[in-house]
């Protein structure tokens, strides 16, 4: 901070402090913790940039009767300190997992077991009863031209939908049981499915319940610090799923 402030560039390092400063406080005001990453680096652009200007600042000492050895031995000690000090308390982020990575995984892979035939594909939606606060957003679009060209519906849409020829195929995620909080149980959505078709699995696996420690208060079944809770206690079973009617043959995924 000091070359900062006395250096030749200090008004432009000083303006971007305090658009770094500016920036992650804003931030601060209703911040998901998923949403540290993505919202903050903005800030700290900002926060480099200044470095950038004090190690620039400090470095130009070399031609004011400072050995340049000098020069880069305290650079490099301060550099590594900075890290070193840092480390503690960001690098737990590095390798923390929660459940949104597991319905990553499971998209990407569901994405790729579907057939190259377009098909009905049927998945959590916002019109599914009972509607419920819950972010629901898909990457649809790489259901849809120019990946692909398949019909994309909730559960209770699938009984008046005519499939026209198309297998249909039911996407059990992590937000089947995500629920209001105060509930029990997988979405009545995505339990129908499971109790009124016969689900041929594809692929299928189980993760965890992941909880992550949080600098604020929030219920033991909440999902991290979003305004709903999971419904399951210590795993859940995900997968893609063949569909196919009931009287077709007895059978496939059974509910959790």
């Amino acid at each position: 901070m000091l070359p900062i402030v006395l250096g030749p560039r200090r008004r432009r390092g000083l303006v971007l402090v305090g658009l770094a400063v500016a920036w992650l406080a804003v931030s601060l005001v209703d911040l998901p913790h998923v949403s540290l990453p993505r919202v903050q680096v903005p800030g700290l652009f900002f926060l480099a940039l200044s470095a950038a200007f004090g190690l620039e600042s400090a470095w130009e000492l070399r031609g004011r009767g400072v050995p340049g050895r000098s020069v880069r031995l305290v650079l490099g000690l301060s550099t590594t300190v900075a890290l070193a000090a840092s480390l503690p308390f960001s690098g737990a982020a590095f390798d923390e997992r929660t459940n949104a990575d597991d319905e990553e995984d499971l998209l990407r892979d569901a994405f790729d077991a579907l057939p190259a035939a377009p098909v009905v594909f049927v998945r959590r939606s916002y019109d599914d009863q009972p509607v419920e606060r819950l972010h629901l957003h898909y990457p649809d679009y790489r259901l849809r031209p120019p990946f692909r060209d398949d019909l994309v519906i909730g559960p209770d849409r699938l009984g008046m939908t005519d499939p026209a020829g198309r297998a249909v195929y039911f996407y059990l995620g992590t937000r089947c049981y995500l629920r209001e909080c105060g509930q029990s149980g997988m979405h009545p959505s995505c339990r129908r499915m499971m109790e009124h078709y016969r689900l041929e699995p594809v692929l299928e696996r189980t993760v965890p319940v992941r909880r992550v420690d949080l600098d604020r208060k929030v219920r033991p079944d909440q999902d991290l610090d979003f305004p709903w809770c999971v419904a399951a206690d210590r795993e859940m079973r995900l997968g893609l799923y063949r569909v196919f009617p009931k009287s077709e043959g007895q059978g496939g995924a059974a509910p959790p």
